[in-house]
């Protein structure tokens, strides 16, 4: 006899729907898991409709790890600075980057409410949440959540 056990997802995980019995809307899809709802299953927002969160039930989905991640290209390029949502000021700070069991350290080169540039000699993967790390004088350092949405020439706009 083989005991069944749920899996386990948490928050912010990258996921792929791959079981052959996931219901066909789902199948094949690759998403984010955005929360947990008791005795319903995993809220899951898909790539193919960001903004939207479904319910899915954690034995049709798998981890998706970098491995078997196909790179996605957000369309769009950074804005020129007359339709920026709010203006970019530079910044010349190191800036740690922790995803997946990977550490890489950059430089920020310039921010704004809404995001940051910064240099990594790295390919970071787009649209993975990342933990990102700034140093700030005489304090602990700062770590927020960060989704990179663009590259180009070893420059990543978060």
């Amino acid at each position: 006899m083989v005991a069944m056990t749920r899996k386990k997802f948490e928050k912010g995980m990258r996921i792929q729907v791959t079981h052959e019995n996931a219901p066909a809307r789902f199948k094949g899809r690759i998403g984010t898991v955005r929360g947990k709802y008791l005795y319903e299953g995993y809220a899951v927002e898909f790539d193919d409709n960001p903004g939207a969160v479904e319910t899915v039930g954690s034995n049709f989905m798998e981890v998706l790890t970098l491995d078997q991640a196909k790179r996605s290209y957000v369309e769009s390029a950074p804005r020129d600075i007359e339709k920026r949502r709010s203006p970019r000021y530079g910044a010349d700070c190191v800036v740690a980057i922790e995803f997946q069991g990977h550490r890489v350290i950059g430089k920020c080169i310039d921010y704004n409410e809404n995001g940051f540039g910064a240099i990594v000699e790295y390919s970071l993967p787009l649209g993975w949440i990342m933990n990102v790390e700034f140093p700030l004088k005489d304090r602990k350092p700062v770590r927020i959540q960060a989704r990179p949405i663009y590259e180009k020439d070893f420059k990543i706009w978060v």
